[in-house]
Order: C-alpha cells, then structure tokens, then sequence
C-alpha cells in the first residue's frame, strides 16, 4: 500500500515502489499544527517529523516519556483504515514483542512510545537479523485476529483509480488488478502491508518492530513477503521457507513472487496517480 517513520516515505524515496508521499508534499505547502488532546497533559517539547497518507508524525516529550504522536490529518482522501479500525487493531496487538507500545488513543490520534531502535541499510542485515525478520512475518501473519477490518482489495482498486480522476489510460490496469485480486484464496491473516524499509526498525541489533499499521488489518501475507523482498531481496532458501508458510494464500507457488510483485507494482501505480491528482487539486485550490 503506499505510505509513510511512520507512514513516512519523503519526497523522492522510492524504497515502496510508489513515487512519493501527497502527504507530504502538502506539508510542505501548508505546515501542520499540533492538536494534542487537550484533555491530555500539554506535552513538554513537540518536533514535527513528517506526513504521511493519513497522519502528521511528532515526537513528543510526555511525563511517560518521549513518544511518537501521529496526529490524524484532517481530510485526510487516502484509503486508510475505517475510522476506528485501527484504533482497534492497536489495542488488539498492544503487548506484541513486534509492535511499538501504546500509551493512549483519542479522537486526534494516537501516543506511543518511542522505539529505541534504528533504521537499518540492507546491504548490512545479517543472516541472524534476516532469520529474525522471517520469524517475525511469521509470528505476525499467525496472530489470531478474527475481528478485525478485512481488505476489499478490488474496492481499494476502484478507489485508487476514482481519486486519480478515473483516467482512461489506467483503466485496463485496474481491471487487471481487480481480476487478479477476486482470483485469490479467501483465506486472509494479519499483514502489515506496508512494509517498506522506513517502517521497520531494528532494536539491540536483534529484534523488529513494525511501524505504522494503518494499513494493517485481514489481507494477503503475499503483500508483506513480496515489499520486504524488494529491499531486502530473499535468498532462495528464504523463499522456499516464505512459500511454505504461504502456500494457501496463493494457489502458484514459486510463480507467485513475479505475479504478485507485478500486481503491487500496478497498484504502486495507481496510488501514484491518485497522489499526482490530489496534488494538482491542492495546488488549484482557493487559498
């Protein structure tokens, strides 16, 4: 899914496959303003960190601590989770050794600690830290979550082209992916799916936490294993492990890393196009 520290993928990084965040590009036209909770002890220092699709990122100094506040963005068209779905989700994964931990959650958004952990170069993962993230997807695909929101992948489809003003150079594609999306197993488990090389962070130089879940929620795991293998690149060994566990989410096997590295690459697509359309409307507004 397309999105960005958080949900944070600056202007120009392409570590998605997508072009780059709106969010932030209309950040960088209108500056937002912290809207801590007011029934919440004014936090002591705020640096704003970056946008991303549904929320400005800060981090704050609170009497818990320092912590991260992703203030939802207000208007914000980007097809997030449904208002309360991932409020949900976090309170439902708080305590996971993978997940940063949750201090509060309010109408504005939510407070979490800040993980000590650091970002990571790929190139220099070890073999242990590379068995540890496969473990993790694991442990993370195989939490038990029957409640939560499930994906309508040829809905989120039909989205992406709508907010990209439903240009018909895009509509075959979206066809496409819709296609190849209704023809997938039913079975559907917990995903980040959106696990690009800003929303992971390494803690001791052993354990991954997931950042931003606001695409989390019921889905294909192929769409984690496959945007992790774009920066990491797995080994054939580490895919024969991946194609096991993911064996009922796709009925192609070893074919399914092209097929569905395409499809995300589709929708890489569209959400650029979406991305570029509300960015002309921004641009075109009143002031």
């Amino acid at each position: 899914m397309r999105r960005e520290h958080s949900n944070l993928i600056p202007l120009g990084d392409s570590s998605s496959g997508a072009a780059f965040s709106i969010a932030g590009a209309q950040a960088s036209l209108t500056p937002p303003r912290l809207n801590f909770p007011p029934a919440w002890p004014a936090p002591q220092q705020a640096t704003f960190l970056a946008s991303g699709s549904g929320y400005d990122v800060w981090r704050v100094t609170c009497p818990q601590g320092r912590g991260i506040w992703r203030q939802r963005r207000s208007g914000a068209s980007q097809p997030i989770l449904p208002q309360g779905a991932e409020e949900a989700l976090l309170q439902q994964l708080a305590g996971q050794p993978w997940m940063p931990k949750l201090w509060a959650i309010a109408a504005q958004g939510q407070l979490c600690a800040e993980v000590q952990g650091e970002r990571v170069d790929p190139a220099s993962v070890t073999q242990a830290q590379r068995d540890r993230l496969i473990q993790t997807l694991l442990a993370v695909w195989r939490t038990p979550t029957p409640s939560l929101h499930q994906w309508d992948y040829p809905m989120l489809i039909e989205t992406y082209w709508q907010q990209a003003g439903r240009p018909d150079e895009l509509e075959a594609l979206k066809h496409q992916l819709q296609q190849q999306a209704a023809s997938w197993p039913s079975r559907v488990c917990l995903i980040h799916q959106d696990l690009h090389l800003e929303n992971l962070l390494l803690v001791d130089q052993r354990d991954w936490v997931l950042l931003d879940w606001e695409y989390g929620g019921l889905g294909n795991p192929w769409l984690d294993a496959v945007a992790v293998d774009r920066w990491l690149g797995w080994t054939p060994a580490e895919r024969a492990l991946l194609e096991a566990a993911l064996a009922d989410y796709h009925p192609q096997g070893s074919q399914a890393w092209c097929l569905m590295n395409k499809w995300l690459h589709g929708l890489d697509q569209l959400w650029a196009a979406a991305c570029l359309a509300q960015l002309s409307r921004v641009k075109t507004a009143p002031a």
